[in-house]
């Protein structure tokens, strides 16, 4: 025992040496060596905060000099009674000189009633009144000259705030792309620290049981010669053995499962991230893939070509769970999202689409991921219009639009990119396009960029009628998909629920070996072999 416990813990020394290195190294190369990323993570979210803030101030002080100079503009051009300059600008030379000219127009109109208008005293007082209207133009002039340069300055620190809210913006993006490897090979890490401090502790209590010896022995009587041996019992030190590594495989296993800290049964979903489970898709396998195109994603078009698959009777779960969750008023407007990248949200989109088709609704697959678009790429399309060229007025929406060869499944793919694709959200074009979409469709799926990457998913649920969370099995964090929930019921977003995507239902320990087994009920392998035949 002493012995397989030394070379076990030399064995998890060196691993563990290896994951903290490898972590090190990973921390080095991304600078994080001397702030942890949540501490960074929270810097750059009070500065964006404060960013916001201060743009916020800025714009609307930029707004207040614009109008103050537009009606400058409208009195200096007599658009508007010189009795709203007082109104416009506090200026006190301005006021005196209004009072003055107000006092010499009274003067004047005084004299018309005495006088006809060539007469001397006229003519003086129309000329001093010219002076006073000049020297009140020249004033005006000075303000606006002042004010079009206060207004120039704030313009210059909105822009400047505008291109430093982008830039960290896209500092806060990257920052969440190094979570996800940072908290990997950090659990390697620890996991290995755990097992390592486990082994040392039971080779400890061994080393420390094999030296307590005791002293006090007393001969008292010869020993008799036994007629077969006494030591070793084999038979006995057998049993304890298998019984002992039994044990503490068993153990090891319940602590290895214990530091895992990923999703991947509906235990999972319902008591840890408390949102109804709406199904999973299970992994792919190689044997599965051999009849698809190589110019395809593998999982996108794989509910086509193998109807009666277990993946293809995983979907219309997931189908049935969403339209079931609400007979009466099932939701038409579905976003569909992810705490992170590579989570599989496309294929859930298209898997979905496929199957609500397939059951007679009318449906269209939107892709607002103006980020990292894919929907065009799933169906080989070429063409450049999508949803952006119809927000922004270059295209109809009936050019833009494409069919597939799934019965009443279209496309609405992205288009090209706009340089802040947040603000197309924003629109009235885009309200507008959402509601033309519900009355020709039954069911509009948006495919979104992930949560924690970009604010694009929080604002289009609230035109939702309900998101879906696709959580990659076995890999995605419980405290990720959290904190991705989180935001989105700070905005009131209604989640429907989460979708476990590529997770291996050969793994029994998650439970779903049922799933594995419908395929072979239905004659999975039978129908795939004669449609690749």
């Amino acid at each position: 025992a002493a012995a397989w416990l030394a070379s076990q813990a030399a064995e998890l020394k060196t691993r563990m040496e290896q994951a903290e290195y490898q972590l090190y190294e990973y921390k080095r190369k991304q600078h994080i060596l001397s702030v942890s990323l949540e501490d960074r993570q929270n810097i750059i979210s009070q500065r964006l905060q404060d960013l916001n803030q201060t743009l916020n101030k800025v714009q609307a002080e930029r707004i207040a000099l614009e109008a103050r100079r537009q009606k400058i503009l409208d009195i200096k051009e007599h658009r508007l009674a010189l009795d709203a300059v007082d109104k416009v600008i506090s200026n006190p030379l301005i006021q005196q000189l209004k009072a003055n000219y107000v006092k010499l127009k009274e003067e004047h109109t005084e004299l018309s009633t005495k006088y006809l208008p060539d007469h001397p005293k006229m003519k003086v007082v129309e000329n001093k009144l010219k002076l006073l209207q000049r020297s009140i133009n020249r004033e005006i002039d000075n303000v606006l000259e002042s004010l079009e340069a206060e207004y120039q300055v704030k313009l210059d620190s909105e822009k400047r705030l505008r291109r430093e809210l982008e830039r960290v913006k896209a500092e806060a993006q990257e920052l969440n792309k190094k979570e996800i490897e940072y908290n990997r090979l950090k659990r390697v890490a620890d996991n290995y620290a755990a097992l390592y401090q486990h082994i040392l502790k039971r080779q400890k209590e061994a080393t420390l049981a094999a030296h307590q010896e005791t002293n006090n022995v007393y001969k008292l009587d010869s020993a008799v010669e036994p007629l077969r041996p006494v030591y070793p019992r084999v038979k006995l030190n057998l049993l304890l053995a298998m019984v002992v590594g039994l044990l503490g495989g068993i153990g090891l296993a319940f602590f290895l499962e214990y530091l895992d800290n990923t999703v991947k049964t509906q235990e999972d979903v319902e008591r840890q991230l408390g949102v109804p489970f709406l199904g999973l898709i299970p992994t792919i396998k190689p044997e599965e893939k051999e009849d698809i195109d190589d110019a395809t994603p593998l999982r996108d078009n794989f509910l086509i070509t193998h109807p009666k698959s277990s993946v293809a009777e995983c979907c219309r779960t997931v189908r049935t769970n969403i339209l079931f969750m609400s007979p009466e008023n099932p939701p038409r407007r579905i976003l569909v999202t992810s705490a992170g990248p590579q989570e599989g949200k496309s294929t859930v989109v298209i898997n979905l689409g496929i199957t609500m088709a397939q059951s007679g609704s009318s449906v269209l697959l939107i892709d607002t991921d103006m980020r990292r678009p894919r929907l065009h790429k799933s169906f080989d399309m070429k063409k450049p219009e999508g949803i952006s060229s119809v927000i922004l007025g270059e295209v109809g929406l009936d050019e833009a639009i494409v069919g597939t060869e799934v019965e009443k499944l279209d496309i609405l793919p992205c288009g090209p990119i706009p340089p802040n694709p947040t603000e197309l959200f924003h629109t009235e074009r885009f309200a507008q396009l959402l509601e033309t979409l519900s009355s020709k469709y039954d069911r509009l799926i948006f495919d979104s960029p992930p949560v924690m990457m970009v604010a694009d998913p929080l604002i289009l649920s609230h035109s939702m009628d309900g998101v879906i969370m696709v959580v990659k099995g076995a890999s995605t964090s419980r405290d990720v998909v959290k904190r991705a929930l989180k935001q989105l019921e700070d905005v009131k977003a209604r989640v429907l629920g989460v979708v476990i995507n590529d997770l291996d239902l050969d793994n029994k320990q998650y439970g779903y070996y049922y799933y594995r087994r419908y395929g072979y009920y239905y004659g999975e392998k039978e129908s795939d072999a004669a449609s690749t035949g």
